[in-house]
């Protein structure tokens, strides 16, 4: 098992959570966890925020970030809008890609981190889709718990 992170009560970690319009599924294409992953990599790498945790879900995602610049709605409106405009051009999606707004819930203690983590990996299980969670590559379970290679980094501090 790798190091957790560490909740940091200075950093405001959110818990976001993005669904797609009408709950269509369409991170179950490859192509479209892809354009998702790319984007999230890019605010990343380019220091916008700290990626604590993640899972793709077919009709969502859900985040634990820490902005670097701007705000949680400055950072969830660059991943939207990049991921959005990619997927309608590049899958043939002739409708919005997500849903106008994005939940957020502040961090307020490490219990609270740690219970949003453990949903966020819990969640390919509890909604049925695997049953094992070392088979889902789409979850930072994958960066804390097995050998496989993640679809994206954490950001561990």
């Amino acid at each position: 098992m790798r190091k957790l992170p560490r909740y940091d009560e200075k950093g405001q970690c959110h818990f976001v959570t993005s669904v797609t319009r009408d709950r269509t599924r369409l991170f179950e294409e490859s192509e479209a966890v892809e354009i998702l992953t790319a984007a999230v990599r890019f605010y990343q790498e380019r220091g916008d925020f700290k990626l604590l945790g993640y899972v793709i879900m077919p009709d969502h995602v859900h985040l634990l970030i820490i902005p670097q610049k701007g705000t949680i709605s400055d950072t969830m409106r660059n991943i939207k809008a990049y991921t959005g405009s990619t997927i309608r051009r590049e899958l043939r999606v002739n409708s919005d890609v997500w849903q106008d707004s994005f939940y957020d819930h502040l961090i307020r203690d490490e219990k609270d981190f740690e219970a949003r983590l453990h949903y966020v990996h819990n969640n390919p299980s509890q909604k049925g889709i695997v049953d094992d969670l070392d088979c889902y590559p789409y979850s930072s379970y994958i960066n804390f718990y097995t050998d496989h290679n993640p679809i994206l980094e954490i950001d561990v501090e």
